[in-house]
């Protein structure tokens, strides 16, 4: 049900504030009395143009529009449509700068939790006032929720900047245009839900195909450095905008034996920076824990702080600034209970940033890598016994 704060009298969701005012007690049963305007030709017209709209996005013009229109066509209202989203638990706002609320915070979260209409006419005072009152613009607020037969997917906020004195017909108006919206909304996200399914969709067949031509590609050859040199073009570019393929000898040194750079002219500047600056096992993090280890090592936002840190003097902080990482993956090329060395995938160019999915994938791809390796190897001391036995 939606109506005005102290018209109902079964317990709200949440207790009714004092300083939330609804229609005065005395004028309640008259109002009940009388019949509800009938919804006009406008609303028809704006649920026709919410329901032409797919992207929550920019259902924010229309809907400000709309309300403008309702409340006379004010210049000193802000209308915030917000969006309930399931993972963060509050609402996010649509098309807007402002920040997320919870249930019960500001009119929209009261609106929300409470399922009904919610006026604050004094909002610089009001207990419940959340962003907006911290500017101290905001005079009187109102907030409707948005309601589906079968839950509530948001709520929309109308602020002003004048102290206003909303009328029952336009807080009715409000109410109506919320009930056109909601359904627009609901719409609106079941598609993008769907889109998005098929995009997971799309993109787990890319990388089903892209392993099977990888396992393809690294079983062509039996040379070592051949086919570190293979993993590195193939993960750039997509696993990662540059590449390295580090070999772990049984005395402990790492060694550089491939990298491949989406930009071709940067490649020579990984090899630069591992040959003056090679890395020592005994570093704590990165690469050198990875080999020790033997666990994978995600760093979704690598801040430059790090590499002020890490940089042993100002030509290694410039080399590493011109490769740019934002985000990184080192992860173990293990085979047969060895760690035979490391594979790190790096996004700069690109400024994507690297989250379970991608090291999941990414451990996939690296398992196939671990194993051509360990062949190769098994190949060539295959081939130098035999060597040795012809001798």
């Amino acid at each position: 049900m939606v109506g005005i704060v102290g018209e109902r009298e079964e317990q709200p969701l949440l207790a009714a504030p004092s300083d939330v005012v609804g229609e005065p007690p005395g004028e309640q049963s008259a109002r009940k009395a009388r019949p509800q305007p009938p919804e006009s030709p406008f609303h028809d017209l704006m649920e026709a143009a919410f329901a032409s709209i797919a992207d929550p996005a920019r259902l924010m013009p229309t809907v400000q529009h709309s309300v403008r229109m309702v409340m006379d066509g004010a210049q000193t209202i802000t209308p915030v449509l917000y969006l309930w989203d399931d993972d963060i638990a509050a609402l996010r706002p649509i098309g807007s700068a402002e920040p997320a609320l919870r249930p019960g915070e500001d009119v929209a979260g009261q609106a929300f939790a409470r399922r009904e209409v919610v006026v604050a006419r004094s909002y610089s005072t009001w207990q419940h006032a959340s962003h907006w009152a911290g500017n101290g613009s905001v005079r009187t607020a109102v907030a409707v929720p948005l309601l589906t037969a079968q839950h509530a997917v948001g709520a929309l906020a109308v602020y002003s900047t004048r102290r206003r004195d909303w009328s029952a017909r336009q807080i009715h108006e409000l109410t109506l245009l919320g009930g056109k919206i909601a359904p627009a909304l609901n719409a609106a996200l079941l598609y993008l839900a769907a889109e998005r399914r098929c995009l997971q969709a799309e993109g787990a067949q890319r990388r089903l195909a892209f392993l099977a031509e990888a396992s393809l590609e690294l079983a062509r050859s039996l040379d070592y450095e051949t086919i570190a040199v293979t993993a590195a073009r193939l993960a750039v570019p997509t696993l990662a905008d540059w590449c390295a393929v580090d070999r772990l000898d049984r005395d402990g040194t790492i060694t550089l034996v491939a990298a491949a750079h989406v930009d071709p002219a940067k490649e020579e500047r990984v090899w630069e920076l591992r040959r003056r600056y090679p890395p020592s096992l005994d570093a704590p993090y990165g690469l050198p824990k990875v080999l020790r280890t033997g666990h994978a090592e995600v760093y979704s936002d690598v801040k430059d702080a790090w590499r002020l840190d890490a940089a042993r003097d100002a030509d290694h902080l410039r080399l590493m600034r011109v490769l740019g990482a934002g985000s990184s993956m080192h992860l173990p090329l293990t085979a047969r209970g060895r760690i035979l060395g490391a594979v790190t995938c790096v996004a700069a160019e690109s400024g994507r940033r690297y989250g379970p999915e991608d090291l999941a994938f990414a451990e996939d791809f690296v398992s196939r890598c671990a194993l051509a390796l360990a062949n190769a190897e098994l190949y060539s001391a295959a081939r130098m016994r035999s060597r040795a036995g012809g001798e």
